[in-house]
């Protein structure tokens, strides 16, 4: 199967396109979510196609770039739902607040923790080991034979800690880290695979810790830089038990993830109009499967008095990998919209945009919509 085909038609067609009907039915069902699928977490943010590196301010920083967290004064805490994402109902859930923890070394500090799923899938039916879904699909399955024809529920969640901190007076630099808990076996995560009669695995162990550091650096008044280092030591201790015509046997492997930079700039053009640019690059392995993904993330944000208004562009550079020996040709572009608007201490952002892996399953735009609450005290 072949990723997104170009994607380029009006803002309009994007809104109408949530209300038409997802097609005729398939013999096989593939469902997808998480953090992991390029769109990130946060309708403000992925209105403007996830290119916030360099800008990101609140308690979305912890996944963005954590260096962002030092911008917080007071306490936040925010959540997002995807409303055409059919494997969780909520994608991120998350507390943030400001701290004087080290003012005596003249440091102001954001502290946040948050928690969203990384990947979940469920599928049905025969999908072949070529097959764009199978990188999702056999990502802690790597011994799923190939002529698997049943039902898939994988659930992988992290929960993260990120910290950030600046100077207190002055300072044009800000730096985090973060550390995440990776689970994928506990009452509401692990595996299961089963095909009645020929084989059937679940996983009894499956973890990991992630690491995370970024800075952010203001060069004068308009133009701000970011800088994000994520996964590099990153790998799932996997533990499963597996049943078929060769009898059970408990298996033990590692699933890696794979390395991811990203590297953005943030231009504030005016007091009410600012664009933002990303470049990222992951690379290294994702379960047992090569992957090398290179993407351009841009956007725009227009503050319309009482409104905010976003756009964004994911232009994908490079796809390649085990999946996707066929994909070496022009790479898709996705497009974004948003509008947010704050009431008192209440924040509110929608943001539509065609989910990356739903979109590559149906061969045509697969539309979501995304809403973030924030409120701030």
């Amino acid at each position: 199967m072949r990723l997104p085909f170009r994607v380029g038609i009006p803002s309009a067609l994007l809104l109408s396109v949530l209300a038409t009907a997802d097609g005729a039915a398939q013999t096989r069902v593939f469902r997808a979510g998480g953090s992991d699928l390029l769109m990130g977490l946060g309708a403000a943010n992925k209105a403007i196609a996830g290119a916030v590196v360099a800008s990101t301010r609140d308690l979305y920083s912890v996944y963005w770039n954590p260096a962002g967290l030092a911008r917080i004064e007071g306490f936040q805490i925010g959540a997002s739902t995807a409303f055409r994402t059919e494997v969780y109902d909520v994608d991120f859930i998350g507390i943030a607040f400001g701290t004087d923890l080290l003012a005596p070394l003249g440091l102001k500090t954001g502290v946040a923790l948050a928690y969203f799923p990384r990947l979940h899938v469920e599928s049905e039916g025969q999908f072949d080991p070529d097959d764009f879904e199978s990188l999702f699909i056999r990502f802690t399955l790597p011994f799923l034979p190939d002529d698997f024809d049943g039902t898939i529920s994988s659930k992988t969640r992290e929960v993260r800690l990120g910290i950030g901190v600046a100077p207190e007076e002055g300072g044009r630099w800000r730096v985090g880290f973060g550390v995440g808990y990776i689970d994928c076996t506990t009452l509401s995560c692990g595996v299961r695979a089963s095909d009645p009669g020929n084989y059937f695995a679940t996983t009894t162990l499956a973890y990991s810790w992630g690491f995370y550091g970024g800075v952010q650096f203001d060069l004068g008044e308009r133009f701000t830089l970011g800088f994000i280092f994520r996964d590099p030591f990153t790998e799932l201790n996997v533990e499963i038990i597996t049943e078929d015509v060769d009898g059970t046997r408990t298996e033990f492997f590692d699933v890696e993830f794979p390395k991811d930079l990203a590297l953005g700039v943030e231009w504030r053009k005016s007091s009410n109009l600012t664009f933002y640019g990303t470049v990222q690059r992951l690379a290294g392995t994702y379960g047992v499967s090569s992957i090398d993904i290179s993407l351009l993330r841009s956007g725009v944000t227009l503050a319309a008095g009482e409104w905010d208004l976003a756009a964004g562009l994911m232009l994908q550079l490079r796809i390649a990998g085990t999946h996707f020996a066929d994909l070496r040709e022009e790479a898709p572009f996705l497009p974004t919209l948003g509008i947010g608007r704050s009431i008192g201490s209440l924040d509110l952002f929608l943001a539509v945009y065609p989910d990356p892996a739903m979109t590559a399953h149906f061969n045509r735009p697969y539309m979501n919509l995304d809403l973030t609450v924030r409120l701030s005290f």
